[in-house]
């Protein structure tokens, strides 16, 4: 990330300040860039039968190159929706396919017959976009991919799928050292590095791969409603902006700023504190998950927790102007009692 930022400057891939993108000056696009090649070197070294996997480096590169090119010229949401279903596609001729539900109603396993391909296509693209969508403040998206990526990882782990742990450990790691440049610290005001398209739609990739590379086949002991407590939070913040935005008449793909971080940055809470309400939640799914696994809970009872966790979600994000209009209220009434002193500028 350091070798990347003076030619990122000269190539003009950096994000710029607009009406949309509130941040400070021009920062580079290189993220994504970055941790790509890290995962290239670091997979070579790694004792893991790489062709096996085939359709998961192929996947990583196909979206990485697109999304620098993206970063670079603006190709587009079409042509990035064609690609994203296209490399899906892939992941399921190389037999990474959602099969089977798990026994949600407990009626036994829910199988998807001949649907499975074109479901687990769908999938793979809405969590791609997902994970894209939510990389809209300092740290967020690198946050709650690395949370979910250990949790995946542990799940892996515990089912005796080494080689999908290595894919998962491989990731934490790379997005550890991206937070250092892109997480606001004590020593960080603002983000150094931003992912881009480059590196968001490769973290949206990996996480939906593993998900269903964990969960399907004979062998996996790992439940597809556990893996998807790791997964809540984006497709939830998803679903509700896409569902507004197709309310509204306008295309659930268009950038705006309605997402839940962007409602609590508008509520009055700084970045810093947004990060880490977002991340504390994140962080309890995963936990949650993983007591669910390790506690081997009914898979009825956790798709009945799943469900209203995800309904709660959704509906927060779908009135979120009422959250806002209390915080308003409350933030005058401070202001009429001197418990809190007015912004100037």
């Amino acid at each position: 990330m350091l070798l990347l930022r003076r030619p990122a400057m000269r190539l003009g891939l950096v994000d710029r300040p607009n009406h949309r993108k509130r941040h400070e000056g021009a920062v580079p696009l290189t993220g994504g860039v970055a941790l790509l090649a890290a995962l290239i070197v670091a997979a070579t070294l790694t004792p893991v039968n790489w062709w096996a996997l085939w359709s998961l480096p192929l996947g990583v590169v196909v979206l990485g190159l697109l999304g620098l090119v993206d970063d670079l010229v603006d190709i587009g949401s079409i042509v990035r929706l064609v690609v994203q279903l296209g490399v899906a596609w892939i992941m399921v001729v190389a037999g990474v396919q959602i099969v089977s539900l798990g026994n949600l109603l407990g009626t036994g396993p829910l199988n998807l017959g001949w649907v499975g391909p074109a479901f687990t296509i769908l999938c793979v693209a809405f969590m791609i976009n997902a994970i894209n969508m939510m990389d809209g403040i300092d740290g967020l998206a690198g946050s709650i991919s690395l949370l979910a990526v250990a949790g995946l990882s542990v799940l892996a782990l515990s089912a005796g799928m080494d080689a999908k742990a290595a894919v998962g450990v491989l990731l934490a790691s790379g997005l550890a050292a991206f937070l250092l440049f892109n997480l606001r610290s004590p020593w960080l005001r603002r983000a150094a590095v931003f992912l881009g398209d480059s590196g968001s739609m490769v973290l949206g990739f990996v996480l939906a791969w593993l998900a269903v590379a964990i969960t399907q086949g004979p062998a996996s002991s790992v439940a597809p409603i556990s893996i998807a407590f790791l997964l809540l939070l984006p497709a939830a913040d998803s679903l509700s902006v896409s569902f507004r935005r197709l309310r509204r008449g306008r295309n659930p793909l268009a950038a705006d700023r309605t997402h839940l971080h962007h409602v609590l940055c508008r509520a009055g809470f700084p970045v810093s504190t947004v990060v880490a309400l977002i991340a504390g939640n994140q962080l309890a799914l995963v936990l949650l998950a993983l007591a669910c696994h390790f506690g081997s809970c009914p898979e009825p009872l956790q798709f009945a927790l799943f469900t209203l966790l995800l309904l709660a979600y959704v509906g927060f994000s779908l009135n979120a102007h009422h959250f806002l209009r209390a915080m308003r209220r409350l933030r005058r009434r401070r202001l009429a009692a001197g418990r809190l002193k007015p912004e100037i500028g």
